[in-house]
Order: C-alpha cells, then structure tokens, then sequence
C-alpha cells in the first residue's frame, strides 16, 4: 500500500461507514509500496532463489484502522452483509465481490523473518506508518 497504490482498503476507507463483519476485529499487516520496491530491488541484485513474505513491521486490528481513519464502525453480521454485498455485485452497483470481506474479517498476518535472515531485508515502514501515509494521500476524507 502506499499513496499511489489503487487497493480494496484505500478505496474502502473512503466509505462514511466501515462495516465489522460479525463483530470481528482481524490484526492486519500492511506493506508500503516503497519496501516492496526495495525488496524486489534488492532480491533481483541478490539473485535469491526462494520464495519471501514481504511484510510491514507490526500489525494494526481492522477497529484501529477504522478509529485512525475517522470512520464510524457497524456491526453487520456476515449472513447479512455477504449476500448483500454478491447481489450489489452481480448488478454492478460494487467494485467489491463478496469475497473481498475476508480481508477485513480474518487476520492477514505473515511472517518476515525468513526475508530477514536470507537476503537481509527489513521494511523501513510500519504498518500503522503505512496506514498514515495512505490516509494523508486520500483524495477525500470522509
């Protein structure tokens, strides 16, 4: 992620409400656009021949996001909000199939460390910088 970065969450954080799918608060990991440039750099000089998570440091819960964000949160269950969210998508009323609820329902968590360890890449952003970053760069702030 990162200011010209077009993603699910920079679009979704531009909604006046942020919905929380089944009450349910998943850590999340974000990585800026800038450390995956870095990485690939990095990997490509290296000539690594694995296969690395490339991660932001520390995680941030989907209601932090949301208080950081200035956003208000609704509880909306998932047996409610998926259906809704298929049939929105199916008229093309959406840019955000159903699935897409994943991401802020369950954790998206990795580890780093083996990038760490074998190609000696360390993410210069948090995840909670990342978020800042995105936020300031929003063409609107609802």
């Amino acid at each position: 992620m990162g200011p010209t970065v077009n993603h699910f969450y920079s679009h979704l954080l531009n909604w006046p409400v942020l919905p929380l799918v089944d009450g349910k608060n998943p850590p999340l990991q974000f990585v800026h656009e800038d450390d995956v440039a870095k990485a690939y750099e990095l990997f490509l000089m290296n000539s690594a021949e694995s296969t690395y998570n490339i991660v932001g440091k520390e995680t941030i819960t989907w209601k932090e996001i949301i208080e950081r964000a200035g956003k208000r949160a609704v509880r909306i269950p998932g047996f409610v909000l998926r259906p809704l969210l298929g049939m929105l998508w199916k008229l093309h009323l959406t840019e955000f199939p159903p699935e897409i609820l994943d991401f802020i329902t369950y954790p998206w968590v990795a580890s780093g460390e083996k990038a760490e360890k074998e190609e000696g890449f360390s993410p210069q952003y948090s995840t909670e910088e990342v978020l800042e970053d995105v936020l300031k760069n929003m063409p609107a702030r609802k």
